[in-house]
């Protein structure tokens, strides 16, 4: 998957689209929600549309990505109805629930940024890919740290902010284990899927998001409850 014009590719679509996401964010052109939605499905096709054209090397981790993002709609809608800890404001666009529905979308940009970081790392430092704990513990540090990023600056968008917990710079302290292990176990559904179809994809997408909503709510009553 990592060869120096995957890199390239990766650099290009990505700071591409941190360009138009910071036009699209600041220009007030429509109701704010509607603006994130656009901007998720102008990403998510891009990403579809290199990895069916130039990237071929991408198609399994998109496979991967795109049913997972969809299905943590079911964390967050867990966070926001039912404990109650995280708020996603009506801002104007298409809502799942209690969830922003840009949501079932967004989360492919950080997860395919971590594992793709965590995979030229790897690459770089000549790891065998054979050995699945290396890349998978770099995604879950790359993840974290953007995750604990976003969860930090995107309040004040704003897309989501956490309530009723304990919170460190706005960053809720119960997420970030769960999110960690979000990553790693990316990276593992990833690899157990890449010589598969996209049955296989989806089916272990669906674990790790049942994997992290237990992550979550665990956490949860860890930090929140037994004190």
């Amino acid at each position: 998957m990592v060869t120096p014009a995957s890199v390239k590719d990766a650099a290009l679509v990505h700071g591409g689209f941190l360009l138009l996401a910071l036009v699209g964010v600041f220009l007030p052109i429509a109701p704010l929600g509607w603006r994130l939605f656009g901007l998720v499905v102008v990403y998510g096709v891009a990403l579809v549309a290199v990895s069916a054209t130039r990237r071929p090397e991408w198609r399994p981790l998109v496979r991967f990505l795109v049913p997972l993002s969809v299905f943590q709609v079911v964390p967050d809608w867990f966070l926001s109805q039912e404990l109650e800890v995280l708020v996603f404001p009506d801002t104007g666009g298409p809502r799942i629930g209690t969830v922003t529905g840009a949501m079932a979308g967004m989360w492919t940009i950080p997860l395919f940024i971590s594992v793709f970081g965590a995979e030229v790392v790897c690459a770089r430092r000549g790891v065998p890919d054979e050995d699945w704990s290396t890349p998978a513990l770099l995604t879950a540090a790359i993840a974290l740290a953007l995750f604990t990023a976003s969860e930090a600056t995107l309040w004040a968008l704003p897309l989501w902010f956490a309530k009723g917990v304990t919170q460190v710079a706005r960053v809720a302290v119960y997420v970030l284990p769960a999110e960690a292990l979000l990553g790693a176990a990316t990276f593992v559904g990833f690899r157990a899927t890449r010589e598969r179809g996209l049955g296989a994809a989806i089916g272990a997408a669906a674990i790790v998001s049942m994997l992290y909503l237990g992550a979550l709510a665990t956490s949860y009553f860890f930090v929140e409850r037994l004190r």
